[in-house]
């Protein structure tokens, strides 16, 4: 028996004045490589005459195209689904499965936007190059993620943006997003293919806690020949898995985003909401789900979804 939680989350933006609104794209649909089961899926905004149109982006998300034809002093997203958390397959890769380090990918110029890194300081070259690099990929994934545990600790700290990987490693501090921008840099140094992922992680009784508890954060993938993208949660310093929903995919966390988009200038006062509470029936997950498959996981038509008659 597995768990079915219920989630809602909430994004509200109240503007100081009415505001007229450009095309809204929303980011908050499971990615087509979420092996977690999602069902009876809905997605609400605030304005009755909105339209809203579903699409896919360069990345292949999934992106709720949102037209606000009427001004208004604030606008609202509302996601709310239900999931099961099953035990998936651990994934385990053999030693011939994954090429040696240093390699060479066999679709290069399909991997390009994922293998430039964004910024090139020494502190980041030092970083990536210091030490006895290891002779397979698995481990190369984690002596970076040691080396990142070893100096750096976790801050809360309240900004729009993420800092570069030059203060971070100068500081010793970075947030979640701090985190996974350094390890992504650092991969693509090395020649690996990395990208972000966002998402929702789901921790069920956290320890020491005593409750279930969703976060809606930033992690990385990396591609590996032979097995594909894997997530990697650089803060964690682990895999992810069943707890970890992945909604949208990108070279740069701004093609993540949960919410993108043009408005007339005004000033706007931002909060959001995540809750998450378990169902009273729980049924048992079925069988195709528990192996962990990448299948659809959408249980109702897909026509209701995207807007289909």
């Amino acid at each position: 028996m597995s768990p079915q939680m219920k989630i809602r989350h909430t994004q509200h933006y109240a503007y100081d004045q009415l505001v007229t609104f450009g095309l809204q794209e929303i980011r908050l649909y499971p990615a087509f490589h979420c092996a977690t089961p999602v069902y009876d899926y809905a997605l609400t905004v605030s304005q009755s005459t909105s339209r809203i149109r579903w699409s896919t982006d360069t990345c292949n998300n999934r992106v709720a195209m949102v037209q606000l034809p009427d001004p208004g002093d604030e606008f609202q997203v509302t996601v709310e689904f239900t999931t099961s958390i099953a035990p998936t397959r651990s994934e385990c890769f053999e030693q011939d499965q994954v090429a040696s380090y240093p390699f060479e990918y066999q679709f290069r110029k399909d991997l390009a936007p994922y293998l430039e890194p964004d910024e090139s300081g020494s502190l980041l070259r030092e970083f990536a190059s210091q030490g006895n690099i290891p002779e397979h990929s698995l481990e190369v994934l984690a002596w970076v993620l040691d080396k990142q545990q070893k100096i750096l600790r976790h801050e809360t700290r309240l900004a729009d943006n993420f800092q570069n990987c030059e203060t971070t490693l100068k500081r010793g501090l970075g947030t979640t997003t701090d985190w996974t921008w350094l390890f992504v840099q650092t991969m693509r140094k090395l020649g690996f293919a990395a990208r972000f992922a966002a998402g929702y992680q789901i921790d069920l009784e956290s320890p020491g806690k005593g409750y279930d508890e969703v976060q809606y954060r930033l992690w990385s993938e990396v591609f590996l020949g032979g097995v594909g993208w894997i997530g990697v949660d650089p803060t964690q310093a682990r895999q992810t898995d069943e707890n970890y929903l992945p909604l949208a995919v990108g070279p740069h966390p701004d093609r993540v985003a949960a919410l993108s988009g043009t408005r007339s200038k005004a000033v706007v006062s931002a909060s959001e909401s995540l809750q998450i509470y378990r169902m009273k029936d729980t049924p048992t997950v079925p069988e195709r789900y528990i192996r962990g498959l990448p299948l659809p996981t959408i249980e109702r038509p897909l026509a209701e979804y995207y807007g289909e008659e």
